[in-house]
């Protein structure tokens, strides 16, 4: 099985979806990421990008499965305005090189409210419209879950909380968990110039290093 992975900048693989990461390796899933942007915003963006390849090897994901596009339409900023349009021109491009099953991203308000999460999303709703249209059964489209301050920062706690927990990647819900929050840790310690300590702190109390709960992008 093919999985696609879509992010907008470097670092979100680990401050976000790191256990979908883990889960699906243990189900022996290949992933591909593919990042809209190398996060240029403060001119770092060629360091960026190395730091992004580093952090996805230390997650067992290989450099020849991950794709940084450098476009000056994908600018990393919050007052950067990504057209959905153009997003979706883009990752179109990468599901036309292969036959993926499951393609994963943001859901509408993407976990912070980022305005490049947003557009990930909007781009990609895109692409899942028109796949329902045509009738295709893949690849299978699928959303990370947004939730509360409370719970976005109830780190492992979340695990507690009684749910139908479902590691079905063709489900209907879908939660991921993290074979090692450790790694994912160390993992985002190498995206050393964003390293900072409110990402340490972010990093150690979000859920979002502990599970990841994902639903079908519905159109």
């Amino acid at each position: 099985m093919l999985a696609l992975l879509v992010t907008a900048h470097p670092d979100d693989e680990c401050m976000f979806f790191g256990p979908t990461l883990q889960s699906l390796r243990c189900q022996a899933v290949l992933v591909q990421l593919l990042c809209l942007s190398t996060g240029n915003a403060e001119g770092r963006g060629a360091e960026r990008s190395v730091e992004l390849v580093r952090a996805c090897e230390a997650l067992q994901v290989d450099r020849r499965d991950i794709n940084i596009l450098d476009d000056l339409k994908f600018q990393d900023g919050q007052s950067c305005v990504w057209s959905p349009d153009e997003v979706a021109a883009a990752v179109d491009r990468q599901l036309q090189q292969h036959e993926y099953d499951l393609v994963l991203t943001f859901d509408d308000y993407g976990v912070s409210g980022h305005s490049n999460h947003c557009a990930t999303f909007a781009g990609i709703r895109q692409l899942a419209k028109a796949a329902r249209l045509a009738h295709t059964s893949k690849p299978h489209f699928l959303m990370l879950e947004s939730v509360s301050l409370l719970r976005k920062f109830s780190g492992p706690l979340e695990l507690l909380i009684p749910r139908s927990a479902c590691h079905d990647i063709a489900g209907d819900f879908v939660t991921l968990t993290a074979s090692s929050s450790a790694a994912i840790r160390s993992a985002m310690a190498l995206h050393r110039t964003q390293w900072l300590w409110y990402r340490r702190l972010f990093i150690l109390f979000s859920r979002y290093t502990y599970m990841n709960t994902f639903k079908p992008m519905l159109v």
